[in-house]
């Protein structure tokens, strides 16, 4: 799967969320709602279980947009922010802390064996959405962190972790006056370079992350 697909795949999830999110509350978007009934407003924090797949594609190697080395796995995160309304109106900031699991070996012409392991990722993401009453739509934007490393059979190895950004879109649904579901799909993406087989090698890296939760608000 290369780059590109990937991040399509994204946005049919991601539409397909809110298309989803969009029916279950149908009777609240027949009329025009000029503010949210729900007070989305306030501290949260809650847990998510996700679907990722990850890559690696280096440059020069191989069919240029093909990942040299992909995963797919499960992972779990805990979720914490503060919302902002203005009317129906919701400005928030976020963050994430969660399991990869990603570790995968594979032979990448020029560079032998090479095994590549993540454990790790974090966000901190900036929110802005609108409010029908208890459905939430929104799309984010931040940075993310996540650790990599890999080595090569013919010489050489990494291990940093890496900064970069994540964007995405979801839909929230208010359970009640504290508890809320959420869907929404995720794309971190990353950028380096490395000295493998006696060569430096830049090198992308990015995610694809389809994560459900639920939150608590205080």
């Amino acid at each position: 799967m290369n780059f590109k697909t990937m991040f399509m795949i994204s946005g049919v999830v991601g539409s397909l969320v809110l298309g989803t999110a969009s029916a279950v509350s149908a009777a609240d978007l027949e009329q025009p709602v000029l503010d949210a009934d729900h007070n989305w407003e306030g501290l949260y924090a809650g847990i998510g279980v996700s679907g990722q797949g990850s890559g690696i594609d280096f440059a020069n190697v191989g069919k240029k947009g093909d990942l040299d080395i992909s995963g797919k796995r499960a992972g779990v995160s805990g979720i914490a922010g503060y919302n902002y309304m203005a009317g129906s109106w919701l400005l928030g900031i976020e963050g994430s802390v969660g399991s990869v699991g990603f570790d995968k070996t594979k032979v990448v012409t020029g560079l032998g064996n090479v095994k590549a392991k993540s454990d790790w990722m974090a966000t901190m993401q900036f929110r802005g959405g609108y409010a029908f009453d208890d459905l939430l739509l929104y799309g984010t934007v931040g940075l993310a962190l996540q650790d990599l490393e890999f080595n090569s059979s013919l010489g050489g190895k990494y291990d940093k972790t890496l900064a970069g950004a994540v964007v995405g879109i979801g839909a929230e649904y208010a359970l009640s006056d504290t508890w809320a579901i959420r869907a929404e799909g995720l794309a971190l993406t990353f950028k380096d370079d490395a000295t493998l087989n006696g060569s430096k090698r830049k090198f992308d890296f990015a995610d694809g992350i389809v994560r459900v939760g639920l939150t608590h608000q205080f």
